[in-house]
C-alpha cells in the first residue's frame, strides 16, 4: 500500500475493519490464523500510518509474529509493484 493511500482516513478504516474480521474469515476458510497478537500489531501499524517492509525486501523464515511485525519499516518495492 502506498503512503498516499495509507494517509487517507477511509483507507485506514477499510484495512483495520478487514484486519479485525480476518481471524474469523481465516477460520471459515480453514486456513491457519496467526496469533491474535499478530492482528493487534498489524492494526496498530495501520493506525499509526506505518508502511513498507520490515526486512528490506528479503524473506525471513521461521520467526514469530512479534519479530515479523515489530521491526522499523523501510520502504522497499518489488519490481512487480508500482509506487504511487
Amino acid at each position: 500500500m502506498s503512503r498516499k493511500s495509507l494517509n487517507r482516513t477511509e483507507t485506514r478504516q477499510f484495512v483495520v475493519f478487514h484486519l479485525v474480521k480476518a481471524a474469523q474469515i481465516v477460520k471459515q476458510l480453514k486456513y491457519v490464523p496467526p496469533p491474535a497478537r499478530g492482528y493487534e500489531l498489524a492494526i496498530n501499524r495501520v493506525k499509526n500510518g506505518s508502511y513498507g517492509n520490515a526486512f528490506g525486501g528479503k524473506t525471513e523464515i521461521a520467526i514469530n509474529i512479534d519479530a515479523l511485525l515489530k521491526p522499523e519499516l523501510k520502504l522497499t518495492l518489488s519490481r512487480n509493484v508500482r509506487s504511487s
